[in-house]
């Protein structure tokens, strides 16, 4: 039985996940009930993917993106040292394992094929991680500082162009805060928190999706909270869409003019 070859991957904006063969990938997402690769695994469907991995391919290896095989795993347990040969590739010296080692893995230590891997600043080893300390370390208060003034400076920048000066004032109102989705809800906080501050009487927060977590908290911090799906697992916004592109801030400042009341002669 020839093996089979499983991706995910993402083409034209979409996620999606197949078997990857010699002509290309072969689109199992359109043809499974099931939204993703771990959930075919969780349903024990292999046999069932092998079934439909037939056919033309749909896609050109080179015209998609190759993502992590699987996307939000719950945990990643990796086996090392795991065959007879392994010293004698390695050529280390040392004594032959006993046993084999196992340890754990973070999801976004895994990249698609052909990604590059980022190696730390802090080490020599590329699968060794920084943390958030270590990383700070390498920059001066006044480098954080300079950062933190541009990001401000272009936040400012960009009220100014999309708002043409106009102040938010929403005493007394109703606020609707959307977006299309969140990931951690930071961005939604800070954007109920100016909304408060403006004088909003009560706060929606309406978004497609977001995990969980982020749901239950933002749900404690506005009036109403709006959303079709809170999965538990959570990867990125992106893979709830098949089109995901950023939308031009041309095409933000079109939609706020359309949207501004006109005034009426007095």
């Amino acid at each position: 039985m020839a093996s089979l070859r499983l991706a995910t991957y993402k083409a034209n904006g979409r996620t999606s996940y197949g078997a990857v063969t010699d002509a290309g990938i072969v689109d199992l997402g359109r043809k499974l009930k099931y939204p993703t690769l771990l959930d075919v695994f969780r349903a024990g469907a292999v046999a069932e993917a092998r079934a439909v991995a037939t056919g033309a391919a749909d896609h050109q290896l080179k015209d998609v993106e190759l993502l992590p095989p699987v996307l939000a795993p719950d945990k990643i347990i990796c086996v090392g040292i795991n065959y007879p040969e392994r010293n004698a590739e390695y050529g280390d010296g040392r004594a032959p394992p006993k046993y084999p080692n196992l340890f754990c893995r973070f999801p976004t230590s895994l990249v698609g094929s052909g990604v590059p891997i980022i190696r730390p600043k802090v080490s020599s080893a590329p699968h060794v991680a920084s943390t958030n300390r270590r990383i700070a370390s390498l920059l001066t208060t006044r480098e954080i500082e300079q950062a933190y003034d541009a990001a401000m400076a272009e936040a400012r920048a960009m009220d100014e162009r999309l708002r043409g000066g106009m102040p938010l004032s929403l005493v007394g109102q109703t606020a609707v805060i959307m977006d299309d989705g969140a990931a951690t809800g930071a961005s939604v906080r800070a954007a109920i928190a100016a909304v408060r501050n403006a004088g909003a009487r009560q706060m929606v927060v309406a978004l497609p999706v977001l995990p969980r977590p982020a749901a239950e908290r933002l749900a404690r911090e506005c009036d109403r909270l709006v959303t079709l799906r809170a999965p538990q697992r959570f990867q990125a916004v992106g893979q709830f869409y098949e089109n995901f592109q950023p939308v031009p801030e041309e095409r933000v400042r079109e939609l706020l003019a359309a949207a501004r009341p006109v005034e009426q002669p007095a």
